[in-house]
């Protein structure tokens, strides 16, 4: 039996697609000890891993930071400060645990760099599609880019500094960066297909594309099926994090109140369902909904185009609305577009005329629904969790015997 140590951000759209690789490492045999905030600590111990709460780690991660995705230069700042504050106090507490591997998510770090000190296995746990600069101009905008690293040149310039201190201390290789927000291993779980991931075969044979891995999740909503209508269900939802948009849940709401379907809106918990004024007879409206069980039954899913969600919603065939909320989801919606799979939007808050012609256009073309359905046999294909389990223990056995 092997241990490992798992590392990751406390955000949902980057633990929920590693829940159902752990449980199968754990299923295998592995002993697990995952390190995330309390609240999820129930999921955690759910898939049979030892749960272990990130020393002094604040459960609104990002938000508590004001990070919205619009500044990764700010974000790439804020991860090196904590791992430079996590650093000493995660090695006295991984160390004497003696791992055989560590696994972190690509946005961790101090995961990248506990594994450096500590001379281990890296494997990274990636739920976001690989960009190179050639692909970002092409689909957030050169001028869009060089005005974000403009404004940013002072948090670039304060991120290095303290990578520079941090590699001193402790003995490692500064990390650049570009490396900041997709930190580099020695093997990579790419939780997407090869046909998903542009120019896949450009980021390396280290990195395995197992396809999304879906597993049933623990669900305390209490979400009510028995109002469900019976028509076609369009579900909305801007994922977990980035989600204080009333105006665009309005526009949903008053583009479809007179349309025979099943509306389903997951409105997160900054925003009061009451908040958005009398609700249509076929909209139902909550905090948070159980999304696969809602993905099974949907025609249509208007997402922000985070990478978990798109998984999850072309996993089940389901052909998307992509709204994208900050720049990383540009990426995301323009691989939606170009397959075929889906229509995006430039705007964070299109009309209510604009996403009425744009359901309207998915249900009429067939084409939208076949393609999504082909993105979901790449996904399920490639293998999911076990693959990536495979692919994990047959590494550190190699890298064992080397």
């Amino acid at each position: 039996m092997g241990k490992a140590v798992f590392l990751n951000v406390p955000t949902n759209g980057h633990v929920n697609p590693s829940l159902p690789l752990v449980s199968e490492l754990v299923k295998r045999g592995e002993q697990v000890i995952y390190y995330l905030t309390e609240s999820y600590r129930s999921k955690i111990e759910a898939t049979g891993a030892e749960f272990r709460p990130y020393p002094g780690m604040a459960e609104r991660f990002f938000e508590n930071a004001d990070l919205d995705g619009s500044s990764p230069p700010r974000t790439a700042r804020y991860l090196m400060q904590e791992s430079a504050r996590l650093l000493p106090l995660l090695l006295e507490q991984i160390k004497p645990l003696k791992p055989d591997y560590l696994i972190y998510d690509v946005m961790c770090p101090w995961g990248n760099l506990l594994g450096q000190v500590l001379n281990l296995p890296r494997i990274a746990s990636s739920a976001l599609l690989f960009v190179n600069p050639a692909s970002m101009i092409k689909t957030v905008g050169i001028g869009r880019i060089a005005s974000m690293l403009a404004k940013g040149t002072p948090h670039i310039i304060a991120y290095q500094r303290l990578s520079r201190e941090v590699a001193k201390t402790y003995n490692v290789t500064p990390m650049p960066f570009a490396q900041a927000l997709i930190n580099p291993a020695d093997l990579v779980i790419a939780y997407t297909s090869r046909e998903f991931q542009p120019n896949a075969q450009a980021f390396g044979s280290h990195v395995r594309y197992v396809g999304p891995a879906i597993a049933p999740r623990p669900d305390a909503s209490g979400f009510p099926f028995e109002k469900l209508n019976g028509h076609p269900l369009i579900f909305v939802s801007l994922g977990t994090v980035i989600n204080n948009n009333p105006e665009f849940f309005r526009a949903c709401l008053n583009a479809f109140a007179s349309w025979q379907v099943q509306l389903v809106m997951a409105v997160g918990s900054s925003i009061k369902p009451e908040a958005l004024g009398a609700l249509p007879e076929n909209a139902i409206v909550r905090p948070f909904v159980p999304q696969l069980e809602i993905l099974t039954r949907s025609s249509i899913f208007i997402t922000h185009g985070g990478m978990n969600s798109v998984h999850e919603g072309l996993y089940y065939g389901v052909p998307l609305i992509v709204v994208p909320q900050q720049l990383e989801q540009l990426t995301v919606a323009a691989r939606v577009r170009d397959l075929g799979a889906g229509v995006t939007f430039s705007s964070n808050t299109p009309s209510a005329d604009d996403l009425r012609s744009a359901a309207t256009r998915l249900f009429q073309d067939i084409s939208f629904k076949n393609n999504a359905q082909k993105i979901s046999e790449s996904f399920k294909a490639a293998g999911g969790q076990a693959r990536a389990a495979s692919e994990i223990l047959t590494f550190v056995s190699e890298w064992k015997s080397s």
